[in-house]
Parts: C-alpha cells; structure tokens; sequence
C-alpha cells in the first residue's frame, strides 16, 4: 500500500478554481482507493486469502509489516514540515515532493539528517516569480541538499506561488517513478 501525507501552506490558486475543485476531487478518489486496497490486503492475510493477498497481478505480493511505501509532500509551509521531518526519519521514505518551499533549520541539517533521510529522493519544484517565499530560498536550499549528497529533482516554472499543469504533469511522473521503484526494492 502507498501513503502519500500531503501538508499544504498558502497557495494562490482560488479555492473556486477548475483546478483546485480537480485536484480536491483525485485526492479524495485517489484516498477510497487507497483505503479499499489496503483493506483488501489486510483481509487476505488476515483471513488467508491468497488472491487478495496480491491485489496488483504482477506486482509482489505485499507482507503486512512492509506493506507501505510514505512520500511526504507539502505546498509552502507544508513542504518546510515535509522536508525538516523526511530527512530526519530513521526509516526509508519513498520519497519527498517539496512545493514552493525551502529548507528549515538548514544550519541544524548536518548533524541532524539520517542516513534514511540522506538517501531519500527528493522532488522540489518552485516558481521562478514567486513573491512568498522568492525563489533564491528555493535554489539555496536545493543547492545545500545537493551538496551534502542528497538526491534532488528540481524544476522550476514561469509561475508565482501556486500551482501549474506542467508541474502537476512532474509530480505525476515523479511519484511513479519513485512508487515503482520502492516496490521493486
């Protein structure tokens, strides 16, 4: 099963707008199915169901105790909380998507980062006309991530602090790339 925490800040996108009503709308599909999959599985080990046990033909089966891939992901504020805790975590991440954000406490990182934390894949994306938190404090923190060997996926957009469809269209790419490779590990 996947989990995917999203924490959120301010973002400028209308809450009325085509695209937030859209996205509102696949996270809470993309949710139920979450929770129908992960109770399928959970029912199969419990009741010793085997086709159950293997949701996904061709996937590995899933073992209850492994069952869970976690990308932490935030907008804004949310991406600082998901950044500053993913990269203290002593457990494998699937990854980290930071939206339109910068690293906190970076003077603390050093000594703090765990070596789960170093080899997490990060996703950070940020918007080059950005007026609430300017996009220097996006590169600077990329910059120092890269150069205590964290592996960081950066792209930038002509945008302020919100959300584009190009940027939709990497976080898409990413979490799939990053999902298929945690089930394959």
């Amino acid at each position: 099963m996947t989990t995917l925490i999203v924490a959120e800040g301010l973002m400028k996108t209308h809450p009325n707008s085509r695209l937030f009503s859209n996205l509102k709308s696949c996270s809470q599909g993309a949710s139920w199915v979450v929770i129908l999959f992960g109770c399928l599985g959970l029912a199969g080990w419990t009741f010793e169901i085997d086709p159950l046990k293997n949701v996904f033909h061709g996937l590995p089966s899933t073992v209850p105790n492994t069952a869970m891939a976690f990308v932490l992901a935030g907008f804004s504020q949310g991406g600082a909380v998901a950044l500053h805790a993913g990269l203290r975590q002593n457990e494998a991440l699937a990854g980290i998507m930071a939206l339109s954000t910068y690293l906190p406490l970076s003077a603390m990182a050093e000594r703090e980062f765990t070596v789960a934390g170093r080899a997490t894949s990060i996703l950070m994306c940020h918007g080059r006309h950005d007026q609430v938190l300017a996009f220097e404090m996006g590169t600077r923190s990329r910059d120092f991530l890269r150069a205590l060997g964290v592996s960081v996926q950066w792209h930038e957009y002509p945008m302020a602090h919100e959300v584009c469809a190009a940027e939709i269209n990497d976080i898409s790419a990413w979490l799939r790339l990053r999902l298929q490779a945690y089930v394959a590990s």
